[in-house]
C-alpha cells in the first residue's frame, strides 16, 4: 500500500517526469507509482476535437492501459470516450468516482469502467485541456489504480505529477503506443517469466508455430529484432 511518508517519494516522481527523456524515463514512474500507490496504468493522449467529434487520437500507453489500448481503438471507444467528454468541459482533474460529473454521459462511463475493470483499472484520475499551440487539439492523461477509491495519499501525488504529465505529450517519443494483441501480450509475458515456445505452447494449448507466429508479430510492432529486445521495449511501458 502507498506509504504516508510520501514528501522524499513525490519529489522523485517530479524529478523523472523534469528530466524524462525517453519512454523508460515515463516507464521507471510508472514502476514506482506501481509499487507505492498502487498504479495499474497510465494513457497520456493528443486528440483533435472541433467541439463534437473526437478524431486522430494519439495515445502513450502503459502499464495495463496498453493492454486495453487494442480494444480502446478496435472498438472505436476513443472516439466516443465519456472522459474526454467530460473533461473537455471542466478546468481541472476529476475523480472517475465523481459521478455527479457524469450527466449525460452517465450510461456511457458506467460501460467504460466495466471494461476497465477487466485490465485491473477500478479507480482513476482524469485531466483534459486545451493544447496552448495547436487550435482543436485536446491533451489529457488518465492514471488509473487497482484499488477501489483513491485515497487522500493517492490523489496528492496523482495530482501533482498531471501537469507535467501534460507536457510530455508534446514529445516525439511520446507520440503512440504499439497496438498489441491480448495474445501476443500473454506470449510475452510468459517468455519475460523465463518460458521457452515450447512451454508456453503447452501453457496456452498453442501449436509451437503459434507462438513463434505471436513472437514474430509482437517484435515487428516493437521493431524489436529479438524477443529479448522486444521485452525490453514492453519494460519501457511498465507492461509487466
Amino acid at each position: 500500500m502507498y506509504s504516508t511518508e510520501n514528501s522524499t517519494q513525490k519529489l522523485k516522481y517530479l524529478a523523472s517526469l523534469h528530466y524524462a527523456t525517453e519512454l523508460d524515463d515515463v516507464g521507471q514512474l510508472c514502476r514506482m507509482l506501481k509499487s507505492h500507490c498502487d498504479l495499474s496504468g497510465l494513457m497520456i493522449q493528443r486528440i483533435s476535437y472541433d467541439g463534437d467529434q473526437f478524431s486522430s487520437p494519439s495515445c502513450r500507453c502503459f502499464g495495463a492501459y496498453l493492454h486495453f489500448y487494442s480494444q480502446y481503438i478496435d472498438d472505436e471507444i476513443v472516439y466516443q470516450d465519456p472522459f474526454l467528454a467530460i473533461g473537455s468541459k471542466l478546468t481541472s482533474e476529476f475523480s472517475w468516482n465523481r459521478t455527479d460529473l457524469y450527466g449525460q454521459h452517465n450510461d456511457s462511463v458506467k460501460q467504460l469502467r466495466k471494461i476497465l475493470r477487466i485490465y485491473n483499472m477500478v479507480s482513476g484520475l482524469s485531466y483534459v485541456q486545451p493544447s496552448l499551440s495547436e487550435e482543436n487539439v485536446l491533451l489529457a492523461v488518465h492514471i488509473a489504480a487497482t484499488t477501489h477509491t483513491l485515497s487522500d495519499q493517492q490523489m496528492d501525488v496523482f495530482e501533482n505529477i498531471l501537469p507535467y504529465l501534460v507536457r510530455l505529450s508534446d514529445k516525439d517519443w511520446m507520440q503512440q503506443s504499439p497496438k498489441l494483441s491480448k495474445r501476443q501480450l500473454a506470449i510475452a509475458e510468459l517468455f519475460n517469466k523465463g518460458l521457452s515456445a515450447r512451454q508456453i505452447a503447452n501453457e496456452l494449448n498453442l501449436s509451437r508455430r503459434a507462438v513463434n507466429f505471436h513472437a514474430s508479430r509482437l517484435m515487428e510492432s516493437l521493431d524489436a529484432k529479438s524477443i529479448e529486445e522486444a521485452l525490453q521495449r514492453l519494460d519501457s511501458y511498465c507492461a509487466f
